[in-house]
């Protein structure tokens, strides 16, 4: 009888183990996407509060499944020494060691290790994943969409940066090659770029390799909502079914709300009483007013208090500050809440729960901040007028990204920029390779970096980001001479272009005025290929190469739109007028593209397959912006190709990017001054220009 109970038991957990290794897929289009389980548990809320682990199955081979977290789940530095980081490898870093000692014994038991398998390269049971991965296709990274990820609220709570649109960025384990001291991570609306290996706001979304064989599922269906929970054969879990936890998403206003009750007790430090309904919680609405920050009301219901502070602190510029002993509770009962604003602001929240009714709530606040009750009918509207009349631009989020802010930066605001009244910041030191520009509406960054290039040759490079506030600091084409804009006679050096118009920062351009001149040579008696070139709106030319044409430039196009984008488009794939019906107010043609959809564009591969002096312009998202100039025919250059061009503006970030003219037009300035170093190009050092790419007026440019 005992016997015959055994082998039931046998049969039973041989049983369970199948389900594991047959219902159990990776990502399949087909199938629907993932399928999700629940392993291991971390701290899930903003209290600390453990739940299951949710994770997304990328693949399953031979019972072995390959895991990625769902949602970022950590915070942690990749090493905090910078400078020793340049020589390490990943496996020598601070987190690669976290994730094998604190974080492992923290996620997982003795009995859950057992199951985890080495399989990455790095030799580790718990690590990131590679870059390689989160742009596989076969894994369901298409696009950059599907890169976006959600931190818990345990991660926003330790410091998890939230870029305007709820995403944050998380790491890979891949260092950068071209900047060892960074690593590879994924940013803002899904793109890829590094980040400074210091860095302490980075998520951390980690994986594992699991063996199956050693698993049972307990039960769920393996979608998102009802994930299999993974139990271990050895020591199997409790058949409850956990409840998933995800991440606050913070709820617009209940329209239906009353408003509430405000009453001010003292004249220093106002408190006030709001009395909620037994029924519904009230919405009220905080308001900063001009001396702390300009920013729109913040609206919303009482239960959720916690989502409230972390808008407030959004609209203020400074969405790292997160709120502490914060308690969300839904229903009736309000919790106790203490929050530190970034100016040293301190916010107490504070109730007496009750059942049907509640004794009145304190909030109380320093006085620059006012609670104001909603207001309805006329004065709603009338207030509304008012507010738009005296709005201050949302802008551009990314230049309040603190991986791209240098340290030697000084006087910054929250928002990336000087704060009004200061003097623009200006700093250039070419000894170090270092230029750095700040005023109200622009910041830019540009440093110089030296390796070696594909044919082990030294190689010298330029790299700049520019960030602009809003749409009114944009790039423009800046010509020598507007009423003979097409006059081949009529061209000077770059340098002079920029002072002219005072420029801060300039490159050139597609040099669309060498092909004009080609028209009128005496062996050319047909239509010489211009490109499709567009200035302010005017059409100077509609005259693309042949579809067919291997003739280098192959003419692609950049175009540029007043609300801050640029969009590429192959030569010959619009007209003049299609273009302008797209919005475009510029369009640059020379090519090939070099990104497109935050990918290196096979066209880069062929065309400009020599090493030369080469410039590219590219967009990471609206108000952020790379140029790269790389420098050739010099002892301390040999240039490069545009299959590098490619890699490195992918690797910088850019959505999109077009390689420009190269060879002796490649020219890079900053405050009206040329920085870069031209090499010979026979009898020419550098070239004459009739217009340069530039964004920023100073006045003391050129001095």
């Amino acid at each position: 009888m005992l016997k015959k109970g055994l082998v039931c038991l046998l049969a039973m957990l041989l049983l369970f183990t199948c389900a594991a290794a047959e219902d159990i897929h990776g990502y399949n289009k087909k199938q629907g996407g993932y399928s999700y389980v629940h392993f291991g548990t971390f701290p899930e809320d903003a209290q600390g509060n453990e739940a299951p682990i949710l994770w997304r199955v990328l693949e399953v081979k031979e019972n072995e499944a390959y895991l990625l977290a769902e949602y970022i789940i950590d915070v942690h530095y990749v090493h905090l020494d910078t400078k020793a980081y340049y020589d390490m490898k990943w496996e020598e870093s601070d987190l690669y060691a976290y994730l094998q000692t604190d974080f492992m014994n923290r996620a997982f038991t003795d009995a859950e290790q057992q199951v985890l398998l080495q399989r990455t390269e790095d030799g580790a049971l718990v690590t990131l994943p590679q870059i390689d991965d989160i742009r596989n296709k076969n894994y369901g990274f298409a696009d950059n969409k599907s890169r976006l990820c959600k931190g818990t609220d345990y991660a926003k709570s330790i410091g998890l940066y939230l870029y305007g649109n709820k995403y944050s960025p998380w790491l890979s384990r891949n260092k950068s090659k071209d900047h060892p001291h960074q690593q590879r991570r994924v940013m803002n609306e899904g793109k890829l770029g590094t980040v400074p290996c210091g860095n302490v706001d980075l998520g951390v979304r980690p994986c594992v390799y699991v063996d199956l064989s050693q698993l049972i599922i307990e039960n769920g269906t393996g979608t998102k909502d009802d994930p299999f929970l993974l139990v271990s054969a050895a020591a199997p879990k409790a058949t409850e079914t956990p409840v998933p936890q995800a991440p606050v998403v913070i709820e617009p206003e209940v329209t239906e709300a009353p408003a509430a009750a405000i009453v001010p007790e003292t004249e220093d430090v106002p408190v006030v009483s709001i009395v909620p309904e037994a029924t519904q919680a009230p919405s009220f609405s905080i308001t900063p007013e001009a001396t702390v920050a300009p920013a729109s009301a913040i609206t919303g219901s009482n239960t959720d208090l916690s989502a409230l502070i972390s808008q407030y602190m959004q609209n203020k510029g400074n969405a790292t500050v997160a709120p502490m002993n914060v308690t969300t509770i839904t229903g009736p009962d309000l919790g106790d809440m203490s929050f530190t604003d970034e100016d040293g602001t301190q916010i107490t929240y504070s109730s007496v729960t009750g059942t049907t009714e509640q004794e009145p709530v304190q909030f109380t606040q320093a006085p620059e901040i006012s609670i104001v009750p909603i207001i309805e009918g006329e004065q709603a509207e009338q207030a509304a007028v008012n507010e738009t009349e005296n709005a201050v631009p949302a802008g551009f989020a990314a230049a309040q990204d603190s991986a791209y802010i240098h340290p030697s930066f000084e006087g910054l605001a929250a928002n990336g920029f000087l704060p009004e009244g200061e003097e623009e910041f200006v700093l250039a030191d070419e000894e170090n390779g270092l230029w750095l520009y700040a005023s109200q509406t622009l910041r830019i960054q540009i440093e110089r970096k030296t390796g070696t290039n594909s044919k082990k040759q030294p190689l010298r490079w330029y790299e700049a980001r520019v960030f602009t506030r809003d749409e009114s600091e944009m790039f423009d084409l800046y010509p020598w001479d507007e009423e003979n804009y097409k006059n081949h006679y009529k061209l000077t050096l770059a340098d002079e272009i920029a002072l002219k118009h005072k420029l801060v920062f300039a490159i050139n351009s597609d040099y669309f005025i060498y092909r004009e001149a080609r028209q009128h040579d005496k062996d050319v008696n047909y239509t010489y290929p211009k490109g499709l070139i567009i200035r302010d709106r005017e059409v100077f030319y509609d005259l693309p190469r042949s579809s067919t044409s291997t003739v280098y430039p192959p003419l692609d196009v950049l175009a540029f739109y007043p609300d801050g984008d640029m969009k590429v488009f192959l030569n010959g794939s619009m007209t003049a007028d299609e273009m302008l019906k797209t919005g475009a107010t510029d369009t640059l043609a020379f090519g090939p593209i070099l990104v497109e959809n935050g990918e290196v564009s096979p066209r880069s591969k062929e065309f400009g397959s020599t090493p030369n002096p080469r410039t590219a312009i590219g967009m990471v998202e609206k108000g952020h912006y790379v140029c790269l100039m790389v420098e050739s025919r010099i002892s301390e250059s040999k240039g490069e190709s545009c299959v590098w061009m490619g890699k490195k503006m992918e690797e910088l970030g850019c959505e999109v990017a077009l390689n420009l003219d190269g060879g002796a037009t490649s020219t890079m300035i900053f405050m009206g001054k040329q920085i870069n170093k031209s090499g010979n190009y026979g009898d020419i050092t550098n070239r004459k220009q009739n217009e340069l790419i530039g964004i920023g007026i100073s006045e003391n440019a050129g001095k």
